[in-house]
């Protein structure tokens, strides 16, 4: 239990979590369909998934910055 709570951070991790999916941080979203907006209106190919889960990347580490 230390080594999640202490060591790992969980607690913090959690708190991203929260942030980010129950819209705290709602730019997230705003920001993820606005860079994404092309990749959603072409066909899925072999690369799309890479694509945008990149997008979703980018967003977070900069949002994090904040």
């Amino acid at each position: 239990m230390h080594l999640m709570l202490k060591e790992e951070k969980l607690l913090d991790h959690l708190q991203y979590l929260k942030q980010y999916y129950f819209l705290e941080k709602g730019e997230f979203y705003q920001i993820f369909i606005e860079e994404s907006r092309n990749f959603m209106k072409l066909p899925p190919n072999a690369n799309t998934e890479y694509d945008i889960n990149g997008i979703a990347c980018q967003n977070v580490s900069e949002l994090s910055q904040d």
